[in-house]
């Protein structure tokens, strides 16, 4: 989402180059700008070339082989930007487009004096970092860019997973964090998790969305670029774009929904599975190309009515099977998840489909035959359970369904054995009732043979 003015966290806004920063700055600043010493004014290229880049790890972390490199960049005539890429070729850095001030993100401008990539030491502390030049800006999608430099570096190219990214995952996210007075910096590991269906990005609520979401990572103006590593999947996934867009007309009303927690920060995730530049001659999944505009992001957001109904569907569903594999009216009605409110209670109940075989089903009940001929009118009962349910928005700005299970309730069926015989169909008026016998709700219509 290019050129998009950005909110992250809660309180604060970035504009323009969100990675502009002070070299000699506070790392824990947030968005700061000044001027370089005297001596470096005049020479942005040579405090690049000096800065010094080590790398962090721990024990459980990803080695420091599978993690960024630092891009600096020439913001003004004396202020230099910085943010986070990662090799995708001896030749080729893979970044954010937010990681170039917005005149430089075009396919074939050159960067020559305007970016420089510094890579860190090696995990044991020797050596020195590489200090490479831009060549030209190869390669610009709308979550991504490609740098081309002048000349190769020594570093082990890693591999990239293009399995998606998944809802729940845990990941770390390497990123640039720069010394407060001296031209060096650290590239360090911190762990995040991957979120679908946030109100940030309600079209990612599949593995293969071009842009996802990570939340719970520390808010840093470097984020951007930094590559992301699934914990489950054993790879190298994504690439944090920027920080997530949050409508700041829609803020105090998420805020009050969420009962004065804090919103994480959320930031968006340029999905691996979906560039194409990393995946030349392969076809995406279809998926990828669907796109969220700016304008969906902030309806969903002022609406707050984006109870993601599909989710709530599967997890219903999910009970649904459980308990209908163990039903043992199975093989005379088919059944479906029926959903009914009362007062303000929402509600979710089996219900009866259809019938497979409507005169196994009349055979089964001798009460609805009289003189040998059937009722025009009759009634069955059954016991079933019923989940009560509501949706909880969450700090991490998903509508989080939240199920409970309750005793079985009592379905009493009006319907007419005469009919069914006769047509294979009948009205049916389905009355649901608690275990007090209160009616929660009733359902009409006409339940005919499963085809």
């Amino acid at each position: 989402m290019p050129n998009t003015r950005i909110l992250i966290t809660v309180l604060f806004l970035l504009s323009g180059c969100s990675n502009t920063v002070k070299p000699f700055s506070d790392p824990n600043a947030g968005h700061g700008t000044g001027t370089l010493p005297d001596d470096l004014e005049a020479d942005l290229k040579k405090f690049a070339l000096s800065i010094d880049l080590t790398c962090s790890t721990a024990k459980g972390q990803p080695p420091c082989g599978l993690g960024g490199v630092m891009v600096a960049f020439r913001a003004s005539a004396s202020q230099l930007g910085y943010c986070t890429g990662m090799f995708i070729s001896p030749t080729e850095v893979l970044t954010s487009p937010k990681c170039l001030i917005e005149g430089s993100r075009t396919a074939g401008i050159s960067c020559t004096d305007e970016v420089w990539v510094v890579t860190p030491r090696d995990e044991a502390g020797t050596g020195a970092s590489e200090h490479l030049e831009c060549d030209r800006v190869s390669d610009v999608q709308p979550h991504s860019l490609v740098l081309k430099l002048k000349a190769p570096t020594a570093r082990k190219i890693p591999k990239l997973n293009y399995s998606g990214l998944e809802d729940g995952h845990y990941v770390w996210v390497s990123s640039v964090i720069p010394s407060i007075s001296q031209p060096r910096a650290e590239m360090r590991w911190t762990d995040c998790r991957i979120v679908q269906r946030s109100l940030v990005q309600p079209k990612f609520t599949q593995p293969y969305s071009s842009m996802g979401v990570i939340t719970e990572c520390p808010q840093r103006d470097s984020l951007p670029g930094s590559p992301v590593y699934d914990l489950n999947l054993g790879g190298l996934v994504g690439l944090v774009e920027a920080p997530a867009l949050i409508d700041e007309d829609s803020l105090r009303s998420m805020e009050d929904i969420i009962h004065q927690k804090s919103i994480k920060p959320l930031n968006y995730v340029s999905n691996f599975a979906c560039i194409q530049k990393l995946r030349p001659g392969e076809r995406l999944p279809d998926e990828c190309q669907i796109e969220v505009t700016e304008s969906e992001i902030r309806a969903a957001q002022s609406s707050l009515d984006n109870h993601d109904e599909a989710y709530l569907d599967l997890k219903l569903d999910a009970l649904f099977r459980e308990w209908e594999a163990k039903n043992s009216q199975s093989e005379r009605v088919n059944w479906r998840m029926a959903r009914i409110s009362h007062a303000e209670d929402s509600f979710a109940i089996p219900a009866p489909r259809c019938f497979v075989s409507p005169w196994r089903w009349l055979r089964g009940f001798h009460k609805i035959f009289s003189n040998s001929r059937f009722r025009d009118r009759g009634s069955v009962n059954f016991q079933v359970p019923s989940w009560s349910y509501n949706f909880t928005l969450t700090p991490d700005l998903v509508w989080e369904p939240n199920l409970k299970a309750h005793q079985e309730q009592n379905i009493t069926m009006l319907f007419s054995p005469k009919q069914l015989a006769q047509t294979g169909q009948s009205q049916v008026e389905l009355s649901f009732q608690d275990e007090d016998h209160g009616v929660l709700g009733t359902l009409k219509e006409t339940l005919g043979t499963c085809k």
